[in-house]
């Protein structure tokens, strides 16, 4: 995958300001949930998954994700893979938006903007949420816990989390590839050119 170079957030400098939206890959299957925190290869025995997670360099203002899940049963499996993105440090002025018209997910923080997407196999993801932080890694996220349904809510201020959830259908024995990207900078064109650029790439 080549992201065009000459696409660039000429007014923001490489710095931490990109690691500071956490991106925390995980995985919900029959009515339980996995999450993989700095892990970078995970075998869940009881559901036999496995699962490698790796990030690619694409740009400087680009943080990109790839989850590998490997189905080692003999059947066919139905799962969703799940993204979420929270704030190291949360402020009460940081805001949180579901943009529908773009399909992407907004984080504001300290005057920098964080474009938040993913796709599977070209599909977007069909499931999205942005919850207080404190939701995170408990059942509140959920609708429907065990039909895996997000609870919806579409903007927060201060300690959130955004949540997104795509379905994946595996084959017996299949290893299949979900990704996400978080892209930030101050123009919100800029943000636009390059997420349609990895688009484009994917």
């Amino acid at each position: 995958m080549k992201i065009n170079a000459s696409i660039s957030c000429k007014d923001t400098k490489q710095s931490d300001d990109l690691y500071k939206l956490k991106t925390v890959p995980g995985i919900w299957i029959s009515g339980k949930t996995f999450w993989f925190d700095n892990e970078a290869e995970k075998l869940l025995t009881e559901e036999m998954l496995s699962i490698k997670i790796k990030r690619p360099y694409l740009h400087s203002n680009i943080h990109f994700f790839e989850t590998y899940i490997t189905n080692h049963l003999n059947e066919a499996r139905n799962l969703k893979l799940l993204f979420a993105h929270h704030h190291l440090y949360s402020a009460k002025d940081h805001f949180t938006f579901v943009s529908p018209v773009e399909d992407v997910i907004f984080h504001l923080a300290d005057n920098i903007v964080y474009l938040v997407n993913g796709r599977h196999k070209r599909q977007s993801f069909k499931q999205c949420s942005v919850q207080p932080f404190w939701n995170f890694k408990t059942e509140d996220i959920w609708s429907n816990y065990r039909r895996g349904t997000l609870r919806y809510q579409p903007m927060a201020k201060g300690a959130t989390v955004s949540l997104f959830a795509m379905n994946v259908s595996m084959l017996p024995r299949e290893t299949t590839k979900g990704s996400a990207w978080v892209i930030f900078g101050k123009s919100k064109e800029t943000l636009a050119k390059l997420n349609k650029a990895v688009l484009k790439s994917y």
